[in-house]
Formats: structure tokens, C-alpha cells, sequence
């Protein structure tokens, strides 16, 4: 992964952000300790982790602070 890696979050740990996440994982783009997201429910923040290996809090706030683009 060349160039300066970007921090990206997600609002939201469901469906679409795992499928943005694995995606861009797979194809080099960005790597899971660059990858952050948020959910109030544990059983979505678990399945984010388990699917990317990125971390995932239930903090918007903390996404956002440590993101480059949300």
C-alpha cells in the first residue's frame, strides 16, 4: 500500500461498511488499522471486527477524531 495512508471511518458498523471495508481491504487499498468504525450495538461492532479485522467502538466521536474521512 504506497503513499500516504488515509484513516477511514465509518458511522455505522452494518452491511454496507463491511462490504466497503473488505472490499478495499482485499484489493490493498487501505489497511485494517486504518480502518475505523462506530455502532451502539455490540453484535454489529463484533461482526465489523470479526469481518475486517479493524477495531470498532460505540463512540461517533471517536471515529471521527481519528479519521481522515468519515
Amino acid at each position: 500500500m504506497g503513499g500516504v495512508a488515509q484513516r477511514i471511518g465509518f458511522l455505522g458498523a452494518g452491511q454496507m461498511a463491511q462490504a466497503l471495508a473488505r472490499g478495499w481491504r482485499a484489493a490493498g487499498l487501505v489497511a485494517a488499522e486504518n480502518l475505523t468504525a462506530s455502532d451502539p450495538n455490540p453484535a454489529a461492532r463484533a461482526a465489523f471486527t470479526d469481518g475486517t479485522g479493524a477495531a470498532c467502538t460505540p463512540d461517533n466521536r471517536v471515529v471521527v477524531g481519528t479519521s481522515d474521512v468519515v
